[in-house]
Parts: structure tokens; sequence; C-alpha cells
């Protein structure tokens, strides 16, 4: 956009316009003397076909006005002058020359309406002057004819050059000269014609010599293409497309003033007022050829008037047009008419800057789905904190940005705002823009989960406030409505607290400013300074900005804080009540809610409750649950998926607030306590929310700086935790080069870091191969060895069993169950598990000998010769068990081999999981899908939006 714009041309004073021929470039000409002429139409010959030559092109030092795109010197070669073989023609005046030629007009006719030309005239002799033109000497044709058959010959092509007001020509035929012109005189006044018109002009007094010189009398019109001087001092005849002159009656004198050698009757010929006068010959494609030959002609008319003793190369007229200043009116249309100039430049400055900002969301909504921002907050980041580096660091980066959009400026020479006066009003704009609209993009990063859907509609949004509205009130202003003005002063406050606006506002306000400053001293007028920084001009712009920036950031920190949904959280709802629960678990709610008996633990949970709203009414994520946990222990969380432990982590780790109840680390609160809290804590969430553009290496420096850890201590602290979890080997490679069970170790090193007092780990081995699961736990183990204190969640039964101290199974957001894997084995497994492998074709007799001699065993399971049975109640005589399988194998021959076990922690697990209540919908038939892309972007989002909502709890908190 800056380049088109800047062809455009800059406003300012127009130049002089030089009245001379040559600034249609060197051309042709043609030059008649008729047979009747006088002594002075020989005189004008001479000084046409002289060293000088026409006009002030070859005069000593000429004042000419020099134009950059245009050649108006002399030519350094002069011409060898030979008058007699110059014009030989010209030097014969009789009237019989003309019928004598045989000279050829060529052929041409306007029958179609057009004139079509089958042959052109003969080329007449070009005659040597001193500007280098093509002259032509034409005194022996028939003027009117040679004109009209040669005009297309010699018409050329006129060229109007950029930024200039002058047409340029190639090679066309701008004027010409016709000398010794014959004035009819009738009665008392001589009659001009021109165009099939005449009109009578007075007579002119020839009793005396200088009389014949006296202005022209009174003409009451003005004939077509006729151009008439008052200045001239004798009668000229003026034909259509001609201009008459004759000689001045006075003319400087060495060394004084001297007298026309006409008027004093000096060696001068006398003038014939009859046949010495001039007849111009002009192109009227040509604007102002009349007045450029009208002048060259008279330049002729003085050199000739000159004594013999003076130098002809020091005299001419230069005729000079200077054009007129605008009106106040004038200059308000084209101070408009520059701001529709600079409504492109806003244009595309709102297009470069609306783009920017909407970028600045993308790592953020990627830190906040890969649950970094939370891993951050967790390990010890104050919110504050994390939001003034964000910030600082996206404003450093706009900076950049605005500072190249300063440079193109200066590269493209846009004066309007990089002038002294504007330039620095430029930078605060940009800067106050940045100012605001980086926090207001804050806020969208808690709405958008997908980065790339985030930049686009953001950019969009960016782009399109600031061409509505900018757009809106320029064009308001344009149309000049006296009703329409109050509706635009409205707009223009109401638009102010879009930052978009107030920059696009800003920068026209900057560049009107520079235009009539500009259009005022460029015709003369002066303009009282205008104070770019006062209140109506960009200071409102400015302040309102600046506002807008401290709002957006406060109710950016307000939503991080949940300061709403504390405001507006209105009446909790109600959890249902608590269904039975078992003896161990009422227990270990009785002991941490009595007064002495937590005190030592390191994290307490005091029926703690987390309930989620849904269109089917209110949900217990989390209900009331109660237990605590010491050093040295490792507490396991068990359960199906929607069971409430990754909720119970969220809300321990400050992700959520709980809907009631309370738990305490260290003795220090979650509600009111949680960035002491978060102090005494590590966290390994359940997807690794690493940054995948970091080194494991660089990931452990980061979060040991965020816990405070001493420089003196990293290094080593950094390699000890890559020596432990075996990262040493991949310590410098980015983590996306990692595979999944070293992602984990890594995630589990960073929850691990500083040795925190209580470290959460959320199913730290899943995807782990088994080789990485061992080595992992007997990390875990080390660490619960050294009295940290762990709480798990896993799927894997084997891992609770080999890791945890005390564990619990969730079922519907309730504890179950609560003790160690051992007594839960003991309490709630069903007797014993009996697994028999029989001979080959001997399956049939083996089920009914066991059905005989097991009467309590039932079978749960067969395949092939594999057959599981599970012995339920009480077992008090096992050697008769025995006794019974090992007759089987030996005496009868039906078993190869078997086994027997007590009932496993799975078992135990599957039991309670039983009555977990499935909230996934039943799937909607093809139509509802339909429906539901009618109100989607499309099917596959509105499919997976659904599924989410089906598969999770709702994510509305109340």
């Amino acid at each position: 956009m800056l380049v088109m714009t800047s062809f455009l041309p800059k406003p300012g004073e127009p130049e002089p316009l030089l009245l001379s021929p040559w600034i249609y470039s060197h051309q042709f000409m043609f030059l008649k003397t008729n047979p009747t002429g006088g002594p002075w139409s020989t005189e004008y010959e001479k000084e046409i076909l002289g060293p000088v030559g026409l006009g002030t092109l070859c005069i000593k030092d000429p004042p000419e006005i020099q134009h950059e795109q245009l050649d108006l010197t002399c030519p350094s070669k002069q011409p060898e002058w030979s008058p007699a073989e110059a014009y030989p023609s010209l030097l014969k005046r009789n009237s019989s020359f003309l019928s004598s030629r045989n000279i050829s007009y060529g052929s041409c006719s306007c029958d179609s309406g057009a004139q079509l030309c089958s042959s052109y005239p003969d080329v007449p002799v070009n005659l040597p002057v001193a500007s280098h033109d093509t002259m032509f000497n034409v005194s022996d044709r028939n003027l009117n004819r040679w004109i009209v058959n040669s005009f297309r010959q010699y018409a050329g092509k006129l060229e109007l050059e950029p930024l200039d007001i002058y047409h340029r020509t190639t090679g066309s035929m701008i004027g010409g000269i016709e000398l010794g012109v014959r004035l009819a005189l009738r009665s008392n006044a001589f009659s001009i014609s021109g165009n099939g018109e005449s009109r009578n002009v007075p007579p002119t007094d020839t009793s005396n010599n200088s009389s014949a010189i006296s202005p022209i009398g009174n003409i009451t019109e003005k004939l077509p293409n006729e151009t008439i001087s008052n200045s001239v001092k004798s009668p000229v005849e003026t034909g259509s497309n001609m201009t008459r002159t004759s000689p001045v009656d006075t003319i400087p004198y060495d060394p004084g003033t001297a007298q026309n050698s006409v008027s004093n009757g000096s060696s001068s010929p006398p003038l014939d007022v009859v046949n010495d006068n001039v007849k111009v010959w002009f192109n009227n494609k040509a604007w102002i050829s009349s007045i450029s030959f009208m002048n060259a002609i008279n330049n002729v008319i003085l050199r000739a008037s000159l004594p013999a003793n003076v130098s002809r190369e020091d005299y001419g007229i230069v005729a000079i047009n200077h054009p007129m200043n605008l009106t106040a009116k004038q200059m308000a249309l084209e101070t408009l008419k520059k701001a529709g100039t600079s409504i492109l430049v806003a244009v595309t400055v709102l297009f470069a800057m609306s783009f920017v900002p909407a970028s600045f969301l993308v790592f953020l909504i990627e830190e906040k789905v890969s649950n970094s921002k939370h891993l951050q907050l967790v390990s010890g980041v104050n919110k504050l904190v994390y939001w003034l580096q964000v910030y600082s660091w996206d404003f450093m980066c706009y900076m950049f940005a605005s500072t190249l959009v300063v440079f193109i400026f200066l590269a493209f020479n846009e004066e309007a705002y990089i002038s002294p006066q504007n330039l620095p009003g430029l930078v605060a704009l940009l800067l106050c823009y940045g100012c605001a609209v980086i926090p207001l993009m804050y806020p969208c990063s808690f709405i958008f989960s997908v980065p790339s859907t985030a930049f686009v509609v953001l950019g969009c949004f960016n782009l399109f406030v600031g061409l509505i509205t900018t757009l809106t009130v320029t064009v308001l202003d344009a149309l000049m409505d006296d009703t329409l003005e109050s509706v635009n002063e409205y707009l223009k406050v109401i638009f102010l607290v879009f930052p978009h606006f107030c920059l696009g506002e800003g920068l026209m306000k900057l560049a009107n400013t520079y235009w009539t400053s500009t259009f005022a001293n460029s015709y003369g007028t002066n303009l009282t300074s205008v104070n770019i920084w006062s209140w109506r001009m960009i200071g409102k712009n400015l302040t309102c900005m600046i506002v807008h920036g401290v709002l957006y950031f406060s109710i950016n920190l307000s939503i991080e804080y949940k300061i709403y949904s504390k405001l507006f959280a209105g009446v909790k709802p109600v959890p249902p009540p608590v269904t039975s629960e078992e003896d161990d678990v009422k227990k270990e709610k009785m002991r941490v809610e009595g007064e002495d008996g937590a005190l030592n633990d390191v994290v307490v949970i005091k029926r703690l409750v987390k309930v989620y709203a849904n269109s089917k009414g209110v949900k217990p994520a989390v209900n009331q649950i109660s237990f605590g946990v010491g050093q040295g222990e490792c507490f396991g969380l068990l359960g199906l998926n929607g069971a409430g432990k990754t909720t119970t982590f969220k809300m321990l780790t400050g992700a959520i607030k709980p809907s009631s109840g309370n738990a305490f680390v260290m003795n220090h609160s979650i509600l009111s306590e949680m960035d002491v809290v978060r102090s005494y804590i590590g966290y390994c969430p359940q997807f690794d929310a690493l940054n995948d553009r970091l080194t494991p290496r660089e990931h452990l420096e980061f979060y040991s700086r965020v816990r405070n850890i001493p420089n003196v201590l990293l290094n080593s602290l950094v390699s000890e935790s890559l020596n432990r979890f075996a990262l040493v080997h991949y310590s410098d490679r980015e983590v996306r080069t990692l595979s999944g069970g070293n992602k984990r170790k890594l995630s589990t090193a960073i929850a691990l870091l500083g040795n925190p007092p209580l470290i959460f780990l959320d199913e730290p081995t899943s995807g782990m191969d088994p080789g990485a699961r061992r080595f992992l736990w007997t990390c875990i183990q080390q660490a619960v060895n050294d009295g940290r204190c762990v709480i798990l969640t896993s799927h894997n039964m084997e891992e609770c069993e080999a890791l945890c101290t005390k564990l619990t199974i969730m079922v519907n957001g309730q504890f179950t169950c609560l003790g160690s894997a051992t007594h839960l084995k003991s309490k709630y497994g069903q007797g014993y598990s009996v697994k028999v492998r029989c001979v080959e074709g001997r399956r049939s007799l083996t089920e009914d000998y066991l059905a005989q001699h097991l009467p309590m065993a039932d079978l749960v399971e067969s395949h092939a010769t594999q057959l599981h049975y599970r012995i339920t109640g009480q077992v008090t005589d096992l050697a008769s068990l025995f006794r019974t399988l090992e007759t089987a194998k030996t005496v009868a021959g039906l078993v190869v081999d078997y086994s027997l076990s007590q009932t496993s922690l799975e078992d135990v697990f599957l039991k309670f999981a039983n009555a977990q209540v499935d909230e996934i919908k039943k799937p909607k038939p093809l139509m509802s899908y339909m429906r539901s892309f009618m109100f989607c972007s499309c099917s596959s989002c509105c499919y997976s939006n659904q599924t989410r909502i089906e598969t999770t709890p709702a994510t509305v908190e109340v």
C-alpha cells in the first residue's frame, strides 16, 4: 500500500510555468515570408535565422526557469550561417513566385468523415536555426493547403509527464511564423477574419511612423484560438489558430535609452502598417502554444528593433505564468483528497498490527492446554509475576514490530508521519496501542483451546474492529453533512473503547494536521502551529489507550484469580448425601477431623467436595472425602476414569477451587494460603507438561530456578537428577525427540526436584515399558524412604501393591475402602482362586470330577484345557483342598498341573468398580448429528465436542 501511495504527487505550490515553445521539447516549426512583406519582415527573417533565433533559448545568460525534467538550454554547436543558401526563396519578392513552382501537396480526402491521405506533401527545405529545431521553409507554398494536408504527417503524439503539468511532444508540430501578412483596410477600419467570422477594427493613424505602433483599438469580441495582448503596439491580423503582434515602441540603448529608429527617423526602415504584420500559427492541443510562440516572436521583434551597435544576445523577454493561490474551500478539498490517501496508510498499519498481538496467544494457549502453565504455578511461580513477565516479553516483541513499521515509513518517506513534528506522535501511538491491545488478547486465552483458531479469530476481530470504526468516522467526516455531524461526534466518543480506533483515528489526525499545514504554507497562508499532544488531537487517543491497558490487564488478573466467580458464585449446590461408608473409611474420617488426630500428617483433607452442574442436574466429582498422609508414606488413589482422582489432585494443587471442605499441607490451608502450599509440593501431571523446544537439562534448570534453588547448587542438582532418572544421554536433546517413557521420567524428575515434602504423581508410569516402569518404581520408593509424602494415582494394581503403604478405591467421588493392599485383599477378597490344566480330551471328565469333590468351587472361565475356579466363603481345611487336586492329577490322571492362590487386589478393585455410575450417554441417532451440524462449523468439530461432554464431567464450576 505504501508503494502505491508513494507515487502520488506531493502537495505544494505548483512550479511557475515558463511560457516557451521548448517546454514541449525540440520540435517541428515552419516559417513563411509573403512576397508582399516590407523591410521589417526581412529584419524579422534575419533575427529568426540568426545566431539567437526565436525566444530566449540562445541569449546570453538566459533568466530561464530550469526544470528538472526538461532540457531548456541552447545547443552548444551553432549551425553554419550562409544567408544566401539558408533561405534563397525568402529573398524572392514577387507575386508570380508561387505559381511558377511545381509542388506536390499530396492527396487527402474527408469524404468518410475523417481525414484520409493517400500521399503527403513534399517535405519542405529545412532551415538552420539556433535551437536546432526542424524549421521548414514554406515560403514557396500555399500555407493553408500545406498545413491541412501535412497535419497527420507532423501531428506526433502529446504525452503528459508524471508529476508535471507540461505536455511533452514526440516529433509534433506545435506552431509556426508567417511574416509579411497584409491587412486589408476598408474605409476607416480594417477587417479581421477567422473561422468564418469577420469584424471591423478601428483604423490606425498612419500620419506619423510613431503612430503606426500605437496600441490596438477596441475589439469587442475574441475569435476562437486567438490571443490578444494589450502590450502589443501595432495592429495584428489574426485568423484561426494564430496570434498577431508587432514591434515595441521603445528599446534599451547604450548607454541610456534610445528611441526606436522607426519613431526617431534613424536608419531603420519605415514600418508598413498594412504589409509588415506577423501571424503566429499554433496547435491548440498544446495548451500554451499560442502564448509561447507569441513570446518567441516578440523576442524577435525586440531584437530586430535594436540599433546595430547593441548585442542581440543581451536582450530577451521571459514570460512566466504564476499559479493563483487556492481559496479556503479549495484548500479544504485538497486536504480531504490527501486524507483519502492517509486512510489507506492507516488501514495498512491496522492490518499489520492486528495479527501481531493475536500471535501472542498461540504460546499461552499451548502452555494452558499442556498444563505447563499450571506446573509452573505449582512449582512456585506467582500468578502476578507470571502475567507480568508474559506481558513484558510480548511488549518487547511488539516493539520490534513497531520499529519495523517506523522504518518502513522512513524508507517510503511518508512525510505526514515522519516529519519532525509528527514522528514522536507516531511512535507514541504505536507504543500505546501495544500497551492496550496486548492485554485485550489475554482473557481470550481462557476461552480457546486450539491456538490456530484463537490466532485467526482474534486477528480478524482486531482487523474488523479497526477498519469498521476508522472508516465509519472517516466517511462521515468526508460527507460534511450537518445532520450527521452530531452522530459522528457520538460515534467518535463511543469508539474510543476500542484501542484499534484510537490508533486509526490518531494516524488520521496526524496526517490531516500535516497536510493542512503543508497546503497553507505552500500557498503563503500562515496557520498557527497545532500541538499534536493536545486533548483534541492525539492526547485523547493516547490517554484512552493507556486506560485500556490497565483495565484489560486488571480484567485478566481477575479471571486468573477467579474474583468474578467469588463475586457471582451465588448459592452453592448441596451435594447428594454420602452412601454407606466402610468402617475403615469412617475411622480415617474421624481421625483427621479430630482435634489431635492428624497434627503430624503432611497433608490433611477434610470433607473435600467438588460439584459440577450439567444438564442432568448436580453431580459431585468428589464427595466429602477425608484422609491424611504422613511422612514416609505413599498413598494410592485407585478408581475408574471419572471416579474423581484427577479432580482431587487439581484441587490440592490449586488448579480448581473446591466447592466445600478444606485441605491442609504442612498446616497451611489450600483456600487461603495456596501460594505457601505450592512451595511444599511437587507435581507430575497425568499428561506431560513439557515444552517441546527445550531440552531435559533446560527443563530442570528452569524449574530449579523457579524453586529458588541457589545457583551454586543448581548445576550439581540438575546433574544428579539426570543421573538418577537415567536421562544423561538425552540431556541435550529437544523434548519432542524423546520417547514417551523418557518424558514420564523427566516429568517425575521435575516433581521430585528440590525434595519437596509432598509429591503428587498422577499415573506416573502410564505408557512405559515394564523395565522403565520398575526403574521409576525404584526412584519413587527411594523418595518415600527419604521421608517424602507421595500421593499417586494408577490403574496398575501391581504398582500400587509395590509402592503404596495405604490406598483407597474411589467410586463416584467417594472412598469405598481404605487400608494397605494386604488388608484390602484379606477383608474384601472372595476366597481362593484355582487354575487347572487338564489332560487333552478329558475336559468334561475333569469338570465332573471337580464338581463332585469340590462343590464349593464355581467355574468362572474355561478355555481349551484351561479351567478357572473361584472358591467363595471361608475355607477352613486347605489340606483337603490340596489333597483333592493332587488325587485328580496323580490317581485319576485328569489334571496336568494346578495352582491355588488368594484373591488379588485387582479382584477387589473390580468388585468395587462395578458400582461406578457410568455417565456416558447412548449415541445419538444420525439425524441428531445432522441437526447439530447446522449450528457448528464442521461435523467433526460437533462430534468431538459431544464426545467430550459425554465422557467427562461438565466443566461449569459452581
